[in-house]
């Protein structure tokens, strides 16, 4: 993990990604700035969190001007090196906002948990108690914008991870009532976004 920190010492994070950014051919006078430019991204964008060193990479991956093909080969020798991450590092590089992703990633909103509902061991797993929806709110017009972001993120997380054919909704807001018209309104915004991406329906597993 890296702190990305304005009163932290950054010389060890920007020297360890200039030395990866030159590995992989970008010019030794450009290595810097591009490290520069991912550090001051991490401090606007996700403030003092400990960050993993394979985001910033990734992040430095999509900020050095390479080749789009040779920008993706690299990404994805990258992504073999880090069997931990590369669930959600391949993710994020299918996805059209990779920060707002890894933000829901590291809150838990989104991201695979063990559970005995797949073969596979885990599932993926939509957190949606953290929607605080009001008593008078009308779910579908105030939420259908925030429902269709939680439904971009499983899509890209399902593109970037093709296994993965499974979701699993967790959590309730409000009654048994207002819950229900919510996980409506969200089923129908994920089976457009999956429509769009021209992925098969994903298996749903709702709590009880």
């Amino acid at each position: 993990m890296w702190w990305a920190d304005p009163a932290s010492d950054l010389s060890s994070p920007a020297s360890t990604l200039v030395r990866y950014l030159e590995s992989i051919g970008v010019e030794s006078a450009e290595a810097p700035d591009v490290a520069g430019s991912v550090l001051s991204f991490c401090r606007a964008r996700h403030g003092t969190e400990h960050l993993p060193e394979s985001y910033l990479i990734f992040l430095g991956l999509r900020a050095a001007r390479l080749d789009p093909d040779a920008a993706a080969c690299r990404m994805a020798e990258y992504i073999q090196t880090c069997p931990g991450d590369a669930e959600w590092l391949r993710a994020l590089a299918a996805a059209a906002d990779a920060p707002a992703l890894f933000e829901a990633y590291r809150r838990r909103l989104v991201g695979t948990r063990a559970s005995s509902l797949d073969q596979t061991g885990q599932i993926l797993c939509l957190d949606i108690r953290a929607i605080r929806a009001g008593a008078r709110e009308d779910l579908g017009l105030l939420w259908m914008p925030v429902l269709r972001r939680l439904a971009e993120w499983v899509v890209a997380w399902r593109r970037g991870n093709p296994g993965r054919g499974a979701l699993r909704i967790i959590g309730r807001v409000g009654g048994d009532e207002r819950t229900q018209r919510l996980r409506e309104y969200l089923v129908d915004a994920l089976r457009h976004e999956e429509r769009h991406a021209a992925l098969p329906p994903a298996a749903l597993y709702l709590d009880a």
